[in-house]
C-alpha cells in the first residue's frame, strides 16, 4: 500500500489482513484534542482511525532506526576524519623532512660546485 505524502513523496505501509476479532486490542487515552487531529488526519487521507494511528506508529520506528543508523554513520565519519588528520599531519612531518633533505643535499651540490 502506497501512502501519498506531501511533496510527492511516498512512504510503504504495511497492511495486514486480519481478524479483527482475534487481533491485539489495547485501550488507548490520548491528551484532549488529540483524538479529533486524528480523526480528521484519517478522513483526509480516507482511512480509518486504526489505521492511521497504525501506519503513524510504524513510521516512528522506521524514524528510530533510521536515527540509530545515522547515529552509528556519523560515529564512523568522526573516526575516519580523526585517522585522516592524524595520516595529513604525519605526511607534513614528512614532507618538511624532504624539504630539510633537499636542502642539504642541494647545499652539498652548492660546495661541490665551488671546490672545483
Amino acid at each position: 500500500m502506497q501512502v501519498s505524502q506531501p511533496q510527492g513523496s511516498t512512504v510503504k505501509a504495511t497492511t495486514n489482513r486480519y481478524d479483527s476479532r482475534t487481533a491485539e486490542k489495547f485501550v488507548l487515552r490520548m491528551p484532549d484534542g488529540m483524538r479529533s487531529r486524528i480523526e480528521a488526519l484519517a478522513s483526509e487521507r480516507h482511512r480509518s482511525m486504526n489505521s492511521e494511528i497504525t501506519i503513524r506508529l510504524e513510521r516512528s520506528f522506521i524514524n528510530t532506526d533510521l536515527v540509530e543508523r545515522q547515529s552509528l554513520l556519523i560515529q564512523q565519519l568522526s573516526t575516519r576524519i580523526d585517522d585522516l588528520e592524524q595520516i595529513n599531519t604525519n605526511l607534513r612531518e614528512h614532507v618538511k623532512d624532504l624539504i630539510a633533505d633537499c636542502d642539504v643535499f642541494s647545499e652539498q651540490l652548492g660546495n661541490g660546485h665551488e671546490q672545483r
